[in-house]
């Protein structure tokens, strides 16, 4: 799955070298899985697997604009933790097919998922050429 998700990348990135895309996939469909205490130790084997190659930082341009948008139209601080979550939550959304967010009460599981449906759903309505016309959620009783 992780070299299905590097040539989905790879598509949509074309200029940047195979090593970064291969890195950045891997990254994508791992850390946001982590706890913070297996962060560091992921990090370290991904710099042994690929000496010298650096991460490249994407720009998530409308995306990023809609989720902070989003956070003030809620009435929530943009804080970068957060936006990194969501970010990382749309990442794992695309590839994967399903997800479960686990966390404390009050970590923020809710505010992410809701900000990114609310995010995209605005950013699809908003483009006319978009069939989609927003994000459906639907919940599970997982005591059933």
């Amino acid at each position: 799955s992780v070299l299905k998700y590097a040539g989905r990348k790879k598509r949509a990135l074309p200029e940047y070298p195979d090593e970064e895309i291969l890195l950045l996939a891997m990254k994508d469909m791992n850390v946001a899985k982590l706890t913070s205490d297996d962060t560091p130790l992921f990090n370290g084997i991904v710099q042994d697997l690929f000496p010298g190659v650096e991460t490249p930082i994407l720009n998530y341009g409308d995306l990023q604009t809609a989720i902070e948008a989003q956070i003030v139209a809620d009435g929530l601080q943009k804080v970068q933790v957060i936006i990194t979550k969501i970010i990382q939550l749309y990442e794992t959304k695309n590839s994967r097919h399903s997800v479960m967010i686990v966390g404390d009460t009050g970590s923020g599981k809710s505010v992410v998922w809701k900000t990114l449906k609310y995010a995209l759903s605005n950013m699809w309505k908003a483009d006319a050429s978009n069939p989609k016309n927003g994000v459906k959620e639907l919940s599970i009783n997982p005591k059933a």
